[in-house]
């Protein structure tokens, strides 16, 4: 690997990406978005009316629908997943030089990399550290913007600043 390579190799990304947003610029994909939330909203709400009517007989539209979401979602989560990680890259430039053999280094490296939020537990374990260490590293990084804390329930998860 050499900077040349690394240089020539971004520049083709970048061109790819930009590609890929103008296409969906071009079909609509940013204005259409709404459409289809309240769409899915309406459906929904319609799956639950039709539970509580007991007309489970008329259930079979709403499989189909399922079916052909599920299709669509199929090949439309991996581009998510991968931008996703992509733009996670944004919070690792804001943390400024990070040694990636440190300890701050091997966490936001497991934060960027993972595909959803992480609990401490899993975090101490991939960077191999003890808890309070670790508890200590994330405080600093959500104090710094890096990192950012999620809720689930009573838990706490972390992710990328840049994943929300």
């Amino acid at each position: 690997m050499s900077v040349a390579n690394v240089r020539k190799s971004l520049e083709a990304v970048e061109q790819a990406l930009d590609h890929l947003l103008r296409s969906l610029e071009r079909a609509g994909f940013e204005a259409g978005a709404h459409t289809y939330r309240r769409m899915t909203d309406v459906v929904i709400s319609q799956f639950f009316w039709i539970q509580d009517q007991g007309l489970e007989d008329d259930t079979a539209h709403f499989r189909g629908v399922a079916d052909l979401a599920g299709q669509i979602y199929g090949q439309l989560e991996p581009y998510a997943t991968c931008m996703k990680r992509l733009a996670s890259l944004g919070a690792l430039s804001s943390v400024g030089e990070i040694d990636p053999d440190t300890l701050t280094g091997r966490v936001v490296r497991t934060i960027a990399e993972a595909e959803r939020p992480l609990s401490l537990t899993a975090i101490q374990s991939a960077v191999e550290s003890s808890s309070r260490t670790v508890r200590n590293e994330l405080s600093a990084l959500v104090s710094s913007g890096a990192v950012r804390e999620v809720r689930s329930g009573s838990r706490v998860l972390f992710a990328s600043a840049q994943d929300g």
